[in-house]
């Protein structure tokens, strides 16, 4: 993670003092978009330096929704979220950690909107 800090760094320095995006007539400020990891190290410098006031880290599209299916899987894990997802075969038991902790996404995705679907059926 050492690595991490003189890399932002290094990519926060010429972003500075140019205009990207326009919020208000006298304030400039650049929106960037970063995966999880570098979001996390660059929102660390963001903070500790006043010369990065005007930038706005995002994370991306792809790592909200892992961290949203996670979430998910956190939140219903004991409702026997595990157990649906094996008994209706659409996780296998090897991987059902991984769609649990957000970690396969496509399988995660396929299987949340199954469960999804079988809800509104229901309901």
């Amino acid at each position: 993670m050492a690595v991490f800090y003189p890399f932002v760094y290094r990519f926060f320095r010429p972003l500075n003092g140019y205009p990207l995006v326009y919020v208000f007539p006298n304030q400039v400020t650049i929106v960037i978009v970063v995966d999880q990891t570098l979001h996390a190290k660059a929102a660390e410098i963001a903070r500790k330096q006043d010369q990065f006031s005007n930038i706005v880290l995002r994370i991306g599209t792809f790592h909200m929704i892992c961290v949203a299916l996670a979430i998910l899987g956190k939140r219903f894990g004991d409702s026997r979220l595990k157990d649906i997802f094996i008994e209706s075969q659409i996780v296998a038991e090897g991987s059902i950690s991984g769609v649990i902790d957000g970690k396969h996404y496509n399988r995660g995705l396929r299987a949340h909107k199954y469960l999804y679907e079988a809800m509104m059926r229901l309901g």
